[in-house]
């Protein structure tokens, strides 16, 4: 399996909800910057329990060894461990490792992704809201009104889109 972490945002917030049990709390006044994130790495399904052992550390008694997760691999060779909600939600699986694919990008892009408007009498204006939760816009326009169809300016805001991406 290899997947590919797509622009996606990561907060460096160690408070966070998903990772609060594998941090320590920071000091107070200790200030985390923020990361945009674009790798590729490799991963494989693995349990908390069998990377633990793979790793031959002791699991420790407040760990629920049966935890689904993945082990990744990043292009320096280092390896971790990364809860299963975590990394599903911040890494799409692709097909063939030398490409990115029609079908690949149509999964990051997601098929609740889009919502168009009309914009005057002769503009169509398309929001694309991809995997990595940042907006993106395009607009289409016809030269005459009487010629204006909101499917057809969608279609060509979205294949523009997908050009972008």
């Amino acid at each position: 399996m290899l997947a590919i972490n797509l622009k996606r945002v990561y907060l460096v917030n160690l408070s966070s909800q998903l990772v609060a049990s594998f941090y320590k709390p920071l000091n107070q006044g200790q200030i985390l910057k923020t990361y945009l994130a674009v790798k590729q790495i490799k991963a494989k399904p693995m349990t908390l329990g069998e990377y633990n052992n793979y790793r031959k550390w002791d699991i420790p008694k407040q760990e629920d060894p049966f935890r689904e997760g993945y082990l990744v691999e990043y292009p320096d060779g280092y390896q971790s461990w990364s809860p299963k909600e975590i990394f599903d939600a911040s890494n799409l699986e692709i097909q063939d490792s030398t490409k990115i694919s029609q079908a690949d990008l149509d999964l990051f892009i997601g098929p609740n992704a889009l919502g168009s408007m009309k914009l005057g009498d002769k503009t169509t204006m398309v929001e694309m809201i991809p995997r990595t939760g940042f907006s993106m816009y395009e607009t289409s326009s016809c030269v005459d009104p009487v010629n204006y169809d909101h499917e057809m300016g969608c279609n060509i805001c979205v294949e523009k889109l997908k050009d972008r991406l």
